[in-house]
């Protein structure tokens, strides 16, 4: 179907972004291409995930100070550090990350962080970034999680990204064992209740598309996939077109880049053909040719995805979703 990934898929998004423009400098010193290679050369040389995750965050908003994120970050593991007692597994310690994050003390100088029920699908692009997470405290399934990555790798925590259907979460290696850390809830919750809450299909599982730890490289392009969101709106589609590709060459097992080629064909056939209207005139065969490639290169990707277990989001459990974040906001005026 054609432009099927339309649809609200929650917090992992294709969004819009209201923030002002590079400037023609900034884009001219480096493309959305040679800013992918160098990401993905950060990860291949051992890089943290912090410094790849605000070296995107820096191509989406040139006016971040790279240096002053990451310095914050650095002094937030610092303050944990000093809280974790000597022996400490690698639960006990995560638990300590999580509690210095959600949980209102002098430790944290009385700055708890907690998602945005204002943005509930992520729909904003900036509200993606480090630094407006820190700068709010208010967060999504994109920056809780990887915020918690970066201060987990800082600690010396064995941890990683990993996807559910419109989801990131973290995984963090326990005893021999991963073991799922939820950070928009700051808990921990199993594989199977992913599983259900999310409709993940054995299908999916099989394919392993979600659920697994991901590795350094399968992480940076979950990371990347922001630039991605950016291009939809800001970029030809082409270079989006592009850069997806680039990203399907360090994981081949990314469906959201997948979905993110289908959609920019559809755009790419909209923009073309179908916003021009019914037209009297028969297209040229070298037109027709065109659209069809389009149209079957939308289709393509759309299928690729579903053959790997991927499915289209459920409207029900979006609606679900939103009287849920209703209750919680309700709940939070009643409170003070």
């Amino acid at each position: 179907m054609i432009g099927i990934w339309l649809a609200s898929l929650a917090c992992q998004t294709t969004a819009a972004y209201s923030a002002a423009p590079p400037s023609a400098t900034v884009l001219q010193a480096e493309t959305p291409l040679a800013t992918i290679d160098r990401i993905l050369l950060m990860a291949d040389q051992g890089r943290d995930i912090a410094a790849i995750k605000v070296a995107v965050d820096k191509f989406i908003d040139p006016r971040i100070n790279e240096a002053s994120v990451l310095r914050q970050i650095n002094e937030m593991a610092e303050r944990i550090r000093t809280k974790i007692p000597h022996g400490a597994d690698a639960m006990e310690r995560t638990a300590l990350i999580l509690k210095y994050l959600s949980e209102d003390s002098e430790w944290n100088q009385h700055q708890t962080f907690s998602y945005d029920l204002d943005d509930p699908f992520g729909t904003k692009l900036e509200n993606k970034l480090l630094s407006t997470y820190l700068r709010t405290r208010r967060g999504n399934c994109v920056s809780m999680p990887i915020l918690l990555l970066a201060l987990g790798q800082k600690l010396g925590l064995e941890m990683t990204l990993a996807t559910a259907p419109s989801h990131v979460f973290v995984k963090v290696r326990h005893n021999g064992t991963w073991k799922n850390v939820e950070a928009t809830s700051f808990g921990v919750m199993t594989d199977e209740s992913y599983r259900t809450k999310t409709h993940i299909s054995d299908l999916a599982i099989a394919n392993q598309i979600y659920l697994r730890p991901l590795s350094r490289r399968e992480s940076s392009v979950v990371v990347a996939e922001a630039i991605l969101e950016k291009l939809k709106t800001t970029g030809s589609q082409q270079t989006r077109l592009d850069v997806a590709d680039k990203l399907l060459s360090y994981d081949p097992k990314s469906v959201q880049t997948m979905l993110h080629k289908g959609n920019a064909y559809f755009h790419m056939l909209k923009n073309e053909f179908l916003d021009h209207g019914p037209s009297s005139t028969p297209l040229s065969t070298q037109s027709m040719l065109r659209y069809r490639h389009l149209q079957r290169e939308n289709r393509r990707w759309f299928s690729r995805a579903e053959s790997l277990g991927w499915r289209e989001p459920r409207t029900d459990d979006d609606q679900r979703y939103l009287e849920d974040i209703r209750r919680k906001r309700g709940s939070l005026e009643e409170n003070g």
